[in-house]
């Protein structure tokens, strides 16, 4: 009983440390939110950054902004279920980009652009500019909001896993599923904390931020690379001569 009585304390005190965590880092996006609104002058300082940002924050942030909770929840499925192929998409997105660097980017610098809308308002006039936008609003909210329920799944689980926390959900909405509560409050905080920094900060504390998350999950992922291979019997080895035999690393199909 003592040692079983140890490792439950042990456990609470584990997820009162991811607890905190979470608590901290929100709290301290916010506050770099409204660090970054104390040089906003006017509205080029709050949609570009004043045109002051290194590219290398500016890359970061593209690439932080492209995944998500549904990233590191899907991609590994589907690369267990199937192989690499899927990273022909990535080498599209490369393409893309070159495109975009060679016929969009200069026009930002060439006049007082502040939008790719605007571009396309003045080349094609204001109907497509209103259409792209509008588009654009459309298929964003519907895309950020089943990457903040696949969120909300993983950080109801952590806090479900926690001693109490499910029965202070009952406490809080008698008679809805503790799942249903936690996730919903763990979807409202998020989507108000990120509300909250874009709008004290702009374009600037959205870019440092998603740099910040590059580097935490990407150090995260590389630590639980790291810790599955050495628990895989066998190692690195066996992974790659496993994976060989199941064609699980073929890139191209065409």
């Amino acid at each position: 009983p003592a040692t079983g009585a140890r490792c439950a304390g042990d456990v609470f005190y584990m997820h009162l440390i991811d607890l905190l965590i979470i608590v901290v880092y929100l709290a301290g996006t916010v506050a770099f939110g409204a660090w970054f609104s104390r040089s906003q002058k006017d509205v080029k300082d709050y949609f570009v950054g004043g045109r002051s940002v290194p590219w290398w924050a500016i890359m970061g942030s593209i690439v932080a902004t492209e995944t998500s909770t549904v990233t590191f929840i899907s991609v590994p499925g589907v690369a267990f279920t199937g192989n690499w192929t899927f990273l022909q998409l990535v080498m599209g997105y490369m393409v893309g980009r070159i495109v975009v660097s060679i016929i969009f980017v200069p026009a930002y610098f060439r006049g007082e652009l502040l939008t790719v809308y605007q571009i396309l308002g003045v080349r094609f006039g204001g109907g497509v500019k209103r259409l792209a936008a509008g588009l654009f609003l459309i298929t964003r909210s519907l895309a950020d909001g089943v990457r903040l329920f696949a969120t909300g799944l993983v950080l109801a689980a952590l806090l479900l896993a926690m001693p109490g926390m499910d029965a202070a959900a009952r406490d809080w909405v008698p008679g809805l599923d503790p799942t249903v509560t936690i996730m919903v409050a763990s979807v409202l905080v998020m989507g108000l904390t990120t509300i909250v920094y874009t709008y004290l900060g702009g374009m600037s504390a959205v870019i440092w931020t998603d740099v910040i998350q590059l580097v935490i999950y990407l150090v995260g992922a590389g630590l639980a690379a790291a810790i599955l291979v050495d628990r895989i019997p066998g190692g690195w080895s066996e992974i790659v001569r496993a994976g060989g035999a199941a064609a699980k690393f073929t890139v191209f199909d065409f």
